[in-house]
């Protein structure tokens, strides 16, 4: 390696593919009740607390499942039940009735409304998916998005105090909750057992910033689910804390919410005549936007998104799951420490040069009113693509052009990957007449589909797996790009460097979310040129199933490198 004079960065840029089965028919099925096991439902998201005070909280479900499951008591009580605990079983605060459906992949919302102190769950307008119901034929202007309103309210307390464990239970009567009818629960070191799994997790959040705990989702997009705490959830916060150590944001979700679909929402370069790090895949504006979210300028990252589901698509968006930004251990990072990145809202771009041809590339709107994220999106955050609805939707074989803007408050290794959450439209769609002005801003309706090559671009690896049919069952497939980002520089060297790329080519080893510090081959001292990026390269496609939890919940080691 040569030596060099500046230190360079280096970037993951990674689209998880994993798979959500039966998507498409998924709002039509009419499933038949069958007992649930531990595991197949989990707490994925909740909170004790929050800007509007103890009552601010919520907790999330998830049917961790490729098929639909109905709620069905395991005795004769009127369904399932989540119950707090301190020591003593306080009793049910959230009921779940007999015959409710959770889609595949889908979540489930309990919320502590507090009506009478007017202090309660303040994330009532961030989005959800479709409106229901649809109204046919739509109006002009189409509905808005559906919000992430309470599924259930509480119903027991005025609020589940800081440091109470929870627990989610197959009935709703407090005399038979226990571990034979408990499916998922979380807690803190000092909760009992069977409101915890493992030990518990450390921290109890008991400031009122903006803050969540939810399942890390790095493990290939797929909740963590080992059977500890401790493990598998992350406390993130839209500004950071002693309590809350990395930056994200809630991301409420409940039955309208789009799933997530990362087997047949594909993601090819926009650009693929050219490496995924030269223009027009990625750019880099080395200009100050705005100090608190761009001191070292901003990063675009544009690609191509196609819809495979074999329905329209009126629902799009990305959800941040892993990324390095402010509070990402410098442990993950080799040198240290990690890059900081804040995704921001980008704008429409009318025109972009690329190898084929002028084409026009939609921006996302980081989603934040609430929750308002003031120094940018981290992790759980979403980005949505707000053109795709009801009205209109993303059609079958048909792609669009999206760009990603991160800005850059520290150069250093960095990842950014995301999950894509989608929802088919409900019925065939009858629009009201189009205004008149209106843009088809990036939309590619006769652009052949392209599919990241792994096959040939990486020396052994085994060609990608085909888009998993409904009925497949779950799999992780990862294309990493390796994206070059040097800090301002003398023109000269960039040009050298641009130069060296096509000599010193080397492909990604491990996917970043199996390995959260880079690959050996990416490693750099401030003092040394690291290899030239392999931007056009891909990983060898993999699979990995979920980790599976066994209950009663017993803590498991994380596999090396998962934290």
């Amino acid at each position: 390696m040569r030596q060099h004079a500046r230190f360079s960065a280096f970037v993951f840029v990674a689209f998880v593919f994993a798979v959500s089965a039966d998507f498409n028919r998924t709002l039509a099925q009419t499933p038949t009740p069958t007992p649930v096991q531990a595991g197949q439902v989990i707490i994925s998201e909740l909170r004790f607390r929050g800007p509007n005070g103890i009552r601010d909280e919520f907790v999330e479900l998830y049917n961790n499942t490729d098929s639909p499951i109905v709620v069905l008591a395991s005795d004769a009580s009127g369904g399932w039940g989540v119950a707090a605990s301190d020591g003593n079983i306080t009793g049910t605060f959230c009921r779940i009735p007999n015959g409710t459906v959770i889609p595949a992949r889908g979540h489930f919302l309990c919320v502590n409304p507090d009506p009478d102190f007017e202090s309660g769950y303040s994330l009532g307008d961030y989005p959800s998916g479709n409106p229901t119901p649809t109204p046919t034929p739509l109006p002009s202007p189409t509905p808005a998005f559906a919000t992430a309103r309470g599924d259930a309210n509480y119903t027991l307390f005025d609020d589940v105090p800081d440091g109470f464990g929870v627990a989610l239970f197959t009935t709703q009567n407090t005399a038979n909750q226990n571990s034979n009818t408990r499916l998922d629960a979380f807690g803190f070191l000092s909760s009992p057992a069977l409101f915890r799994e493992g030990n518990g997790f450390p921290t109890v959040a008991a400031s009122s910033n903006e803050h969540t705990y939810y399942r890390d989702l790095r493990t290939g997009g797929i909740p963590r689910d080992t059977g500890d705490n401790a493990s598998d959830f992350l406390l993130v916060g839209t500004t950071l804390s002693i309590q809350v150590t990395r930056l994200g944001a809630p991301g409420p979700e409940n039955l309208a919410s789009p799933v997530v679909n990362n087997a047949t929402i594909n993601s090819s370069l926009l650009d693929p005549n050219v490496v995924s790090s030269s223009p027009p895949n990625r750019t880099r504006n080395f200009q100050t936007e705005d100090p608190n979210t761009s001191l070292f300028g901003t990063m675009f990252i544009r690609r191509t998104i196609t819809n495979n589901t074999g329905l329209p698509v009126s629902r799009l968006r990305f959800r941040i799951i892993n990324i390095t930004t402010d509070g990402t251990p410098g442990s993950e990072c080799v040198p240290s420490p990690c890059a900081d990145l804040r995704a921001l809202t980008s704008s429409d771009e009318a025109t972009v040069t690329t190898s084929q041809g002028p084409v026009s590339v939609r921006g996302l709107t980081l989603e934040e009113n609430p929750p308002i994220q003031p120094v940018g999106g981290g992790y759980n955050a979403s980005l949505s693509e707000n053109d795709i609805t009801l009205a209109t939707p993303l059609p079958d074989k048909q792609s669009i052009n999206v760009v990603f803007k991160l800005g850059v408050q520290r150069t250093g290794p960095f990842r950014f990957f995301i999950n894509f959450e989608a929802q088919n439209s409900p019925a065939p769609i009858i629009t009201a007449p189009a205004a008149s002005g209106g843009t088809d801003l990036g939309r590619n309706s006769n652009r052949k589909k392209v599919v990241a090559d792994t096959a040939g671009s990486a020396q052994g690896a085994a060609p990608a797996s085909p888009a998993a049919a409904p009925s497949a069952a779950p799999v992780n497939v990862y294309a990493p790009f390796l994206i070059y980002l040097p800090p301002p520089a003398a023109e000269e060297e960039e040009e050298k460097e641009k130069e060296d790329e096509g000599k010193e080519k080397k492909s990604a080893e491990t996917p970043p979310s199996a390995e959260p510090a880079p690959p050996q081959a990416t490693e750099a001292t401030p003092a040394a040129d690291p290899p030239a990026p392999a931007a056009d390269e891909a990983a060898p496609a993999e699979t990995q199933r979920a980790p599976q939890k066994k209950h009663p919940a017993a803590a498991k080691a994380p596999k090396r490198g998962e934290q």
